[in-house]
């Protein structure tokens, strides 16, 4: 209960910026803040999420859907330190990971993977 309360009260919240992009005026702010701070953040909250997978794997979901939040946006910084992250969650993780834990994750991926193809080109 206490790892539930630090991330998702205190971890998770950090990244609402990221998750819900602000207009367009304030992209100088936000480019500032990606180079200087988002990518460090991100990366620390998975390998944090990696080191502690055993206890922390209720909140799989959760990470899943931050990180494909920061795929999915328009801004291609975000979603390259998305990326990054969702790779690195699985190569240090992945061999924890049990078959529900697999489907989880393939899902994921799956599903970016059909929002995140560009269909006007074919």
């Amino acid at each position: 209960a206490l790892w539930a309360l630090i991330f998702r009260g205190v971890l998770i919240p950090i990244f609402d910026d990221v998750r819900h992009p602000k207009a367009p005026s304030h992209l100088k702010d936000d480019n500032d803040w990606l180079k200087t701070t988002c990518f460090a953040a991100l990366q620390s909250l998975t390998e944090l999420f990696s080191h502690f997978f055993d206890i922390l794997e209720f909140l799989l979901t959760e990470i899943l859907d931050l990180l494909t939040s920061c795929i999915t946006q328009e801004r291609e910084g975000v979603a390259r330190i998305g990326v990054t992250c969702v790779s690195q969650l699985i190569t240090q993780t992945g061999d924890r990971f049990n078959a529900n834990t697999w489907t989880t994750v393939c899902t994921c991926l799956q599903q970016l993977f059909d929002t995140t193809t560009p269909r006007q080109l074919f």
